[in-house]
């Protein structure tokens, strides 16, 4: 069992989210964005923010990089949900076929449990397709 993010009988049904999101193309095949997002559910207040820089080669792949946070505001418990998250992604983004690429990615994760550090870091694999 985990335990919940605010004890029982504290909670409502209140939910609000706004955020922003910019992000700019270059002609020259590079590309910047930024989002940031902030949110109450409850009696639970968040933010989380990243920012993306990436290039677009002309045989048709993609690569990423992106600096990501994600601030609880609460103290860690042993429920995921409670952790501040960093994240660096590195991404590759290869064109298979009109319409179909794959995107490999790597992610570092660093939570703030509150206690041990948490092995889960990942690479994966996605087959996309789009039209």
């Amino acid at each position: 069992a985990t335990t919940p993010l605010v004890a029982p009988g504290t909670t409502s049904n209140s939910l609000n989210q706004w955020g922003i999101d910019v992000a700019k193309r270059w002609a020259s095949g590079w590309v910047a964005q930024g989002e940031w997002y902030n949110g109450s559910a409850s009696t639970l207040d968040y933010d989380a923010w990243n920012v993306l820089g990436g290039y677009f080669f002309p045989n048709g792949w993609k690569a990423f990089v992106r600096y990501s946070e994600k601030n609880m505001d609460t103290a860690p418990t042993d429920n995921p949900l409670s952790w501040d998250l960093e994240q660096i992604s590195l991404s590759v983004v290869q064109p298979i076929a009109r319409s179909v690429w794959i995107q490999y990615e790597y992610e570092i994760n660093r939570e703030n449990t509150g206690g041990a550090n948490v092995a889960n870091n990942l690479f994966f694999v996605e087959l996309f397709t789009g039209f």
